[in-house]
């Protein structure tokens, strides 16, 4: 809550000119990906100031959070607070081109099986649409409440199912004991149905410790199984469940033709 207070104030206190110099930097930066110097944003910010200003008006973005200088002698790159500035400051709606509409509204149109689906196709259209490469972040699954979690029969194993309140779903495969019978599975599967809703992955593995404590075998050890598979889900990263789109058009990028660069 400080930090947001801190970033709030200091937007506050960012001047028509140093918006504009720190527009024309964030711009400069993501076109060649090198340090931004004071006569380059002199020349580039339309702003008729010296070179001398612009350091001066560096320099005092940099103390307020928003610029970062690698080294002494070079110039300026943007921080996360001058990128979430520079984003913040876009325009709030662009026009879109009626082929783009199209392609938009006939890929939601489309139906689609699950968020992580969804998050995949979005990557790429809006690599299409835009030239520049994409990224979506999945919801972190730890943190997300369960909707559904069941256990199905796949003759000698099981698949757990889990269906998570924020539209992703995971599948897992799980050894059932041999001496378990279709009669126990569905006992441990209507349990989990019902004792698992609303809770996060963490809660359900505590859960099915708890219960496997006092049941029966060969429910015992389904239970203990299950417990595990729900371990291994909540230490799934967040990279694992990034989606990337359009790479390629990194390459085509002015910032990567030179080779020091890329």
């Amino acid at each position: 809550m400080n930090r947001e207070r801190t970033e709030m104030a200091a937007r506050a206190e960012l001047s028509e000119r140093k918006a504009a110099i720190l527009r024309a930097l964030v711009q400069s930066y993501i076109r060649t990906g090198e340090a931004v110097g004071s006569e380059m944003i002199a020349a580039m910010s339309g702003l008729g100031v010296s070179s001398a200003t612009v350091r001066n008006e560096l320099a005092a973005l940099e103390e307020m959070g928003y610029l970062a200088q690698p080294h002494t002698s070079a110039g300026r790159v943007p921080t996360d607070l001058g990128y979430r500035h520079y984003v913040d400051m876009l325009p709030a709606r662009l026009r879109v081109r009626e082929t783009e509409r199209k392609a938009i509204v006939h890929f939601f149109g489309e139906a689609l099986a699950d968020v992580d689906e969804i998050l995949r196709g979005t990557t790429q259209l809006l690599s299409r649409l835009t030239r520049y490469a994409s990224l979506a972040l999945a919801p972190s699954l730890p943190e997300s409440p369960i909707a559904r979690c069941e256990l199905i029969e796949l003759g000698s194993a099981a698949l757990l199912l889990v269906v998570f309140e924020t539209g992703r779903v995971d599948k897992r495969r799980v050894d059932i004991p041999s001496d378990a019978v279709p009669a126990d599975l569905d006992r441990v599967s209507t349990e989990i149905l019902d004792r698992y809703r609303g809770k996060t992955v963490g809660e359900a593995r505590a859960a099915a410790l708890d219960r496997a404590a006092t049941a029966p075998e060969p429910e015992r050890t389904i239970l203990r199984r299950v417990a595990d598979t729900l371990a291994v889900m909540g230490e799934l990263r967040e990279a694992d469940h990034m989606f990337l789109g359009g790479m390629a058009h990194i390459a085509a990028d002015e910032a990567f033709q030179r080779q020091e660069t890329l």
